[in-house]
C-alpha cells in the first residue's frame, strides 16, 4: 500500500520484466481500485519480475516480485 499527501497526486504504475504494463492491450491484467494487480489465466510467458512503482512529484519508490508459473508436464502419464 503506498500512501502519500493527500496534496500530492499519487501516481501508480506496474511493469513486467521493466516494461509498463498496458492494461488497456492485456485485459487479462488488471489494476484494481486499491492499485493491486491480478493476472488471470496466467501462462508461462507471465513468468518474470513485477515492480510497482508509487511516485508523486517528491518522491518514488517502487518494490519488486517474481512470478513464477509452471506449466502442466508435457510427458504423458505413463512415462516416469
Amino acid at each position: 500500500n503506498a500512501v502519500a499527501d493527500s496534496s500530492l497526486n499519487l501516481t501508480i504504475d506496474w511493469l513486467h520484466v521493466d516494461q509498463l504494463i498496458d492494461f488497456e492491450q492485456e485485459p487479462r491484467f488488471v489494476q484494481s481500485q486499491d492499485q493491486s494487480l491480478t493476472i488471470t489465466k496466467t501462462t508461462e510467458l507471465d513468468t518474470g519480475d513485477y515492480t510497482c512503482r508509487a511516485r508523486t512529484i517528491l518522491y518514488h519508490a517502487e518494490a519488486k516480485a517474481t512470478l513464477i508459473v509452471q506449466g502442466k508436464s508435457s510427458f504423458p502419464r505413463w512415462i516416469r
